[in-house]
């Protein structure tokens, strides 16, 4: 969760670490003039229509209830149940709690009484202009979007905290695996081998003889190559890359592999962020690469403590979706949307126990069978 701290600092409030206490900020946030320029012009907690989506949606608030409804993307999310069986983590009790507290805060609001009309776009422009004081979100975010803020306003001091829950932080909900997408060549391809030489070179051309020649100006066009190789360790690579250089108080970057660019992009924009030199870059954008990526209270500096204290919790499903997801997915998707913000923007609670009995019965109880059986056959193997 990302929190405006200059705006704790000018109410006198604690970064949040409950929900109880987020709730406080959150009020602050939005009644007690937090950016002090005398207007009634902020609110609490970014949020757009998709209630979850990639980004400033609620998957991050849901999980400080111990809920676990997706994973993102309008992908439900699975977690195992008292007799490991998989379930829904959209259907379970602790998201009809949560949706009473959204019920709650829009009210007093803290969300935006138009988020149903906006898209990621609009939530990011209220970010950008001082509006909204806290987000949920990625990792990466100081890269984009918050990097803006700075820049807009060189007051703004963002901040990365683990998830506030109901007693005390909360548990991340992430993927077992970061993508089933596989790429595949035609074994009567003339000349088949040419795919894992592009791929190959794709990796080469981040290496440090490369440093100078990828630009635009001579003729490098980032997307020429749609494939993309993504190692998950690549950017802890970075991150401890950059962190032994700042210790060894070194004056550039030695390694030379895949990451080369990006470690010295980063390790750059960090040394000039430190040292408040904007001729390569604005401060937004050297502040963005420095605390997303090298920042050991930052974007993945926080994700590595989380990790290493075990604290998340896996979607067990994964893979290509069952036959009735494809079938009634969006259909369910869409009941969804529809029955979660009508809770929210102040119709009765009860509606989601209908929301369950519908969804069951519109397909969910066959896809509850269809992932179990998925699962156990895994499971098996």
């Amino acid at each position: 969760m990302w929190v405006r701290q200059d705006w704790l600092k000018n109410l006198g409030l604690d970064a949040p670490k409950t929900m109880d206490e987020l709730e406080k900020v959150a009020q602050a946030f939005t009644h007690n003039d937090p950016d002090q320029n005398g207007k009634n012009d902020t609110y609490g907690i970014a949020l757009q229509k998709n209630l979850f989506f990639w980004g400033f949606d609620l998957r991050g608030f849901f999980n400080g209830f111990g809920a676990y409804p997706s994973v993102g993307d309008n992908q439900s999310a699975w977690i195992k149940g008292s007799d490991d069986k998989l379930i829904p983590g959209l259907i379970q009790p602790e998201v009809k709690t949560a949706l009473g507290k959204l019920q709650q805060w829009y009210k007093d609001g803290i969300l935006d009484k138009e988020f149903a009309l906006k898209d990621e776009n609009k939530a990011v422009e209220d970010l950008i202009a001082g509006k909204v004081g806290i987000s949920y979100g990625e990792w990466w975010y100081p890269n984009w979007p918050l990097n803006s803020s700075v820049d807009k306003d060189p007051k703004a001091d963002w901040i990365a905290l683990q998830l506030p829950g109901v007693d005390g932080p909360a548990k991340s909900l992430v993927p077992k695996i970061r993508s089933n997408k596989i790429f595949v060549v035609n074994k009567k391809a003339k000349n088949p081998e040419a795919a894992i030489k592009m791929l190959n070179f794709y990796i080469e051309v981040g290496k440090k003889e490369y440093k100078d020649k990828n630009k635009a100006a001579d003729g490098y066009v980032y997307n020429w190559f749609n494939p993309r190789i993504a190692n998950p360790a690549d950017i802890d690579t970075i991150y401890t890359e950059v962190n032994k250089a700042l210790e060894a108080n070194q004056e550039e970057i030695t390694i030379n592999d895949a990451n080369y660019k990006t470690v010295a992009d980063t390790f750059k924009a960090t040394k000039d962020y430190m040292a408040g030199d904007t001729t390569n870059a604005t401060k937004g954008i050297n502040w963005g690469l420095y605390y997303s990526r090298a920042a050991k209270d930052g974007g993945w500096g926080l994700t590595k403590q989380i990790k290493e204290s075990d604290q998340f919790v896996y979607n067990e499903f994964y893979g290509l979706p069952t036959p009735t997801i494809v079938e009634k997915g969006g259909q369910l998707d869409k009941l969804m949307q529809e029955s979660f913000t009508k809770i929210i923007m102040g119709g009765s609670l009860d509606e989601f126990d209908k929301f369950v009995d519908s969804w069951k019965a519109l397909g969910g109880n066959q896809i509850i069978d269809e992932v179990n059986e998925r699962y156990n056959t895994e499971a098996t193997k």
